[in-house]
């Protein structure tokens, strides 16, 4: 498989950052698995100091395109909420 990734740290906003990646297939481990490539794009929200730092927000949207078999394409979008508890 080949990653591309591409990202984007917005200034305005501290912690606010984009990013896409594509992942590309090429050779399923056996006969019964189908090549895949994978495209994401994500928005996170992560400040860096005060008193949500060590909380993220992140939103992504990808698609699956699977080659073969009966589920051609598959899509999903996630919000997915992250804190760190340091002990």
């Amino acid at each position: 498989a080949f990653l591309l990734r591409a990202g984007y740290d917005f200034p305005w906003v501290d912690g606010l950052s984009a990013y896409a990646l594509a992942v590309f297939g090429t050779d399923p481990d056996s006969a019964t698995q189908f090549r895949q490539n994978e495209f994401d794009s994500n928005l996170q929200w992560a400040p860096t100091k005060g008193i949500l730092k060590g909380f993220s927000l992140r939103l992504r949207y990808g698609v699956v395109q699977q080659f073969g078999g009966d589920v051609h394409n598959l899509t999903d979008f996630r919000a997915i909420c992250n804190y760190v508890i340091k002990f």
